[in-house]
């Protein structure tokens, strides 16, 4: 087997601006799996003062498509006598019947005497595409008791069309089955749901969907238990959404809809301009958003307590470099900032990511922070945690990959 190469890697680290909606997305493994046939990792990780905590070794073997067709995680906790096995997940496929099982195993943690019992539980299940899709799925405890089943049936294009869940219970088995009504273009147009107990059957879920030209959503209107929702957009003619409306309320066992809230968001350009938040009929909020400079986003929330009127202001301010990749981006609710992200690179190589968030009162802000160390390759090979600049944990990783 010849030794592909060598890289460090914790986990996927995704976030998104909620007032810019700027998206980033840093990749753990390749893309492309395919050729790939075995990959070796093993985390450890640090408590404050750099002791040793906890050491994590994986190992996961495909075929030469990509497929994954075993995976082992052994998980275990470093004490004065040596390496404690905490956690053991073993997970075996074949490509050729599409059914697999899953093993998860935990033991007496010797750090944290809370757990300290012995649990397992077993997957058994038969794959729809290799991936992650099953066509079903059965859960058992240690000693073989049956707990729950899912069967699942899809079209032609891979898209669900139903959901059967059979749980056991000590009063009796419970069966919860989603149906899932398409149009041409695969989005859902109804959503029904039914629940069997002691031998009666009740629809817990009816939700219908309109859409304009079979992929906008004009209404979403039914109710999931007892909580009923109802939302109407609108469109210009270049089909960019102008308004959204939503609405909430409680559905009584006889049907009857107490309505209770409404949110009305008005958009130019496919951003929002203003939400105004209602309930029980009487304004309780609007938010409105600006713009007035580039990468400069302003939310503008004037809501009502009792008989005073408070404005919360929530600035976003974001920067890119010549590449046009953003490379920081800081929040400020009232003037004080309680985000901030920070993004590093070396040429086109990501080295640096930091998230620090601050909470508690406004002359006590304590800050969080996560710092996140990337290799030549631009996969993470440590994370760092802070307390007030304090390091309180770390985790490093490495990863090995081999090729046929």
């Amino acid at each position: 087997m010849k030794k592909y190469n060598t890289l460090l890697v914790c986990f996927v680290l995704s976030w998104s601006a909620a007032a810019a909606q700027t998206n980033i997305n840093f990749a753990t493994f390749p893309a492309d799996m395919r050729g790939i046939e075995r990959i070796e990792t093993r985390t450890e990780v640090y408590a404050a003062g750099q002791k040793l905590r906890e050491i994590q070794k994986n190992l996961y073997l495909h075929d030469t498509s990509g497929i994954l067709l075993r995976e082992e995680t052994t998980i275990c906790a470093v004490v004065d006598t040596g390496c404690v096995g905490t956690a053991l997940y073993t997970s075996e496929y074949s490509p050729i019947s599409k059914l697999g099982t899953i093993v998860a195993e935990n033991f007496p943690n010797p750090q944290y005497p809370r757990q300290s019992d012995y649990k397992k539980q077993t997957l058994r299940y038969r794959s729809y595409d290799h991936k992650k899709k099953n066509e079903w799925e059965e859960t058992r405890d240690g000693n073989g008791k049956f707990l729950s089943e899912r069967r699942y049936t899809f079209n032609h294009k891979g898209e669900p069309l139903s959901s059967l869940l059979r749980e056991a219970r000590a009063d009796g088995d419970i069966t919860h089955e989603d149906i899932f009504e398409r149009n041409t273009a695969g989005f859902i147009t109804r959503w029904s749901a039914t629940d069997t107990e002691n031998g009666k059957t009740s629809t817990t879920r009816n939700i219908t969907y309109s859409y304009l030209s079979d992929t906008l959503l004009l209404r979403q209107e039914g109710y999931s238990y007892h909580n009923w929702r109802k939302v109407d957009n609108k469109y210009d003619k270049n089909l960019q959404l102008t308004q959204s409306t939503t609405q909430t309320g409680y559905r009584q066992d006889g049907g009857k809809i107490l309505r209770d809230s409404k949110t009305t968001a008005t958009y130019k350009d496919g951003k929002a301009q203003k939400i105004v938040f209602q309930q029980n009929g009487k304004t309780v909020s609007t938010t409105v958003f600006s713009s007035p400079a580039p990468q400069t986003y302003i939310e503008k929330t004037t809501r009502k307590e009792g008989k005073k009127t408070l404005t919360d202001t929530k600035i976003t301010t974001e920067t890119f470099d010549a590449q046009n990749r953003i490379i920081r981006q800081s929040v400020q609710l009232n003037g004080i900032e309680k985000e901030r992200q920070l993004i590093v690179y070396e040429g086109d190589k990501l080295i640096r990511y930091e998230f620090s968030t601050w909470d508690g009162a406004a002359d006590a802000l304590k800050e969080q922070k996560q710092v996140y160390l990337y290799d030549e390759r631009g996969y993470p090979q440590e994370i760092q945690y802070y307390l007030d600049n304090q390091l309180t944990r770390q985790s490093k990783s490495k990863i090995t990959l081999y090729a046929k």
